[in-house]
Order: structure tokens, then sequence, then C-alpha cells
């Protein structure tokens, strides 16, 4: 059997005698459409049964198009649905409008706050499917992901922490979901912290580099390229090469060290 993975995350599976066609999504609340040409031998149409989560469609089958309805199937609005079509030997539905399926960020933004100064914490409604979120950070001159958090979907109030390594003074962040029409941004927050600057505490650097306490950073060589990111207390450099390196990290931007 051969398999075909197809765009929206769309899995359709080909028998030498018959085709099977899986298309899962979310349901969000609308139908889809198949066009149905002629089978292979030119005698009927192409499809000759369609379920939807296991079960047998009554929809009318034996057309050139038609619909699968899937409101009859009573789901709530983010529920799984999974759609099998089969079909005779060497022919292929075409389904114009997958897009219905797929996941598609509808978050709406309620609260965003920081506690104790290092837990970002926001609330959203209106979640049509379970997307991860991406919290960025804006610093070092740039947006930086600093985390991501699983999605809960549904329409009611949904709430989220997130760890955060803030900066001393002005901190921006925003939240991101994306879906297969982009990314979606939520409103800047922005909030001022009170807090001692991050510093490197290692005088000389050998083996590690140590901070005064967790932070995210980035290394790169003389050359630009990354050799070092994430967030920690101390970066193992051990097996570097000695030579001059550049690091972001806490309120820092571009500070050059030597690794010895």
């Amino acid at each position: 059997m051969r398999l075909i993975l197809l765009t929206l995350f769309v899995l359709a599976s080909f028998a030498s005698q018959a085709g099977v066609y899986v298309y899962n999504g979310v349901y969000q609340g609308k139908d889809l459409y198949v066009k149905n040409p002629f089978a292979g031998d030119g005698v009927g149409f192409c499809v000759f049964e369609v379920k939807v989560n296991g079960e047998v469609t009554s929809d009318e089958v034996n057309s050139s198009a038609f619909a699968i309805d899937l409101e009859l199937y009573k789901m709530s609005i983010g529920s799984p649905v999974e759609v099998i079509i089969r079909t005779k030997e060497d022919c292929e539905p075409d389904v114009i409008n997958l897009h219905v399926i797929a996941a598609t960020s509808t978050y709406v933004m309620e609260d965003i706050a920081l506690a104790d100064n290092n837990t970002l914490t926001w609330t959203t409604t209106n979640e049509t499917s379970d997307l991860p979120y991406t919290i960025e950070q804006f610093k070092w001159n740039k947006w930086v992901e600093i985390g991501a958090v699983q999605g809960l979907g549904g329409k009611n109030t949904n709430e989220y922490t997130a760890e955060v390594c803030t900066l001393k003074g002005e901190n921006t962040f925003r939240i991101r979901q994306d879906d297969s029409s982009g990314m979606h941004y939520s409103e800047k927050f922005v909030v001022d912290v009170k807090r001692t600057e991050v510093y490197i505490t290692s005088p000389k650097i050998y083996e590690k580099i140590a901070f005064s306490e967790k932070t995210d950073f980035e290394v790169f060589d003389e050359y630009g390229i990354v050799v070092a990111k994430g967030r920690a207390a101390e970066i193992d450099c051990s097996k570097w090469t000695p030579g001059n390196y550049y690091i972001n990290f806490g309120g820092q931007f571009g500070q050059q060290i030597k690794k010895r």
C-alpha cells in the first residue's frame, strides 16, 4: 500500500483494488463538499462509502458531487473529526474545502499579567482548536521565542502560565498561535520590573559560563553562527574552540567573551 501525505494534514492511502482516503481535523460547524468522478472503468461513480468518526454516513454519494453533513453527528465546535472515503479502482475524489476542518486559530485574549516577576499568566476564550501557544519577548533588538504551552481548545475560558526570565526595567511580551493561514499574535503586554541585572560570575572562561541566576541566552562565534542557546544558570563550553564569542543574556546584547 502506498501512503501519500496531502496538505492540511490529510493522509490518503491507496490499495491496488480500491482507494481509502482518510482526512483528520476538527469540527468547525461546516460541511465538506466532494467532487465525485466516474469510476476508472466508467461504470458508476468513484465513491461508494463515506464514514465520519467510524459511522457510515447516510449522505447520497451516487452523484457527481455531494456534501458530507457533519452537523448530523452532533459534535461540539473543536471536536476531533475523521472522515474516511472509500472509492473504486483507478479514481480519486476531490474534497474541495478541506480547510473547513483544518485547525484554526480563533482564540480571544481576555487577560495577561506577570506574577512574581517570573511567571506570565494569560486567559483565553473561543479556542476552536487546541493549537499550541508560543511566548515571545522583545529583547536583544528582536522578538525572541522563550517558551511554548499546549492549547486546551474549547469555547470556555482557559488559563495558562509560563516561566519567563524578566529584564530590569521595561519588559515586552506577546503570545502567538500558528495555523495554516499564518501567525496570530496577541497585543503586546508591557510591564516594568524592578530587579537586579543578571551578570556573568566567572571572571575567566574555561569550562563553563556561569550567570548570577538562570537566564535566557544566545552565544555566537566570530562568524555569527549560534553555538549555544537556551535558559540556564550556566553554559557548558568545555568543548568550544578557544577564541572570542559574543553573548546575549539578560539585558545584555552582543557582549564579547573569550574562551580560554
